[in-house]
């Protein structure tokens, strides 16, 4: 489903570009129940050709249906446009970035016409934007991540709702705080405080995760990070074991 037929499953994760790497662990995701649960993921696009792109939408947006939220740090325009909420960080990197340049659905972002995201994207608008989902009955009114000022590395005082149950990107030139908004402040904000949770004979074998710089985040439920780097699998580790069909093709 993610177009990985082409993996030799004992083919070494270190031979692996961060593209496939990332796509490898999101198979696995697919396959549990992932109802209620919050994927972060960089750059899933990386190095793709656009039909590849395209099996990687129709993955997340199957996450979405399944109730799970799906936050993406992201420049490519198939995903941007196929997004149920958009932000755009900018103005440049650096010290010219840290600062929501636009947010909204993809083509409110276009009509608006802020920043370097909405220019991209009305210059190819040969693509319809993704069809608003529906909201599941019984849903709560409210259901979204609230970041209120966040100054970690370069952002300045940013302040956003991430809606849940939607698949939301997070865009922007290179160094604007993608994602230093999208790992170090939401990722890291509900990874600390699931820490928080264990008893301390369990968090001594855990690594300490620091507060970030930001006044407070709200509804940030159990998450899963997908990183582009590979260097947490062990020198051992194939596709097979990552995926976790080894133990299925050992009992067989």
């Amino acid at each position: 489903a993610l177009g990985l037929g082409y993996l030799p499953l004992g083919q070494p994760l270190s031979t692996l570009s961060g593209g496939e790497a990332q796509r490898v662990k999101l198979a696995r995701a697919l396959t549990e129940k992932q109802n209620g649960a919050l994927f972060i993921l960089d750059e899933p696009s990386a190095g793709l050709h656009p039909q590849d792109v395209g099996k990687v939408v129709q993955a997340l947006d199957g996450l979405v249906r399944s109730g799970a939220s799906v936050v993406v740090v992201d420049h490519d325009l198939d995903l941007i446009r196929a997004a149920d909420w958009l932000i755009d960080l900018g103005p440049g990197g650096g010290k010219n970035g840290g600062t929501i340049v636009a947010k909204g659905r993809p083509e409110d972002v276009v009509r608006a016409g802020k920043g370097a995201t909405a220019k991209a994207l009305a210059a190819s608008r040969s693509r319809s934007f993704a069809e608003p989902r529906k909201a599941k009955e019984n849903e709560p009114e409210t259901r979204a991540i609230v970041v209120e000022h966040a100054r970690e590395h370069n952002l300045r005082d940013v302040s956003c709702e991430i809606p849940r149950g939607k698949l939301v990107i997070v865009t922007g030139p290179s160094g604007s705080g993608k994602s230093t908004l999208a790992f170090d402040v939401v990722f890291a904000e509900g990874q600390r405080r699931f820490l928080e949770t264990l008893t301390p004979y369990a968090r001594q074998f855990l690594p300490t995760m620091p507060r970030p710089d930001v006044d407070r985040v709200t509804g940030v439920p159990p998450s899963i990070a997908l990183k582009q780097r590979t260097a947490r699998a062990g020198g051992a580790s194939t596709v097979a074991t990552v995926t976790e069909v080894a133990h299925y093709l050992r009992l067989l």
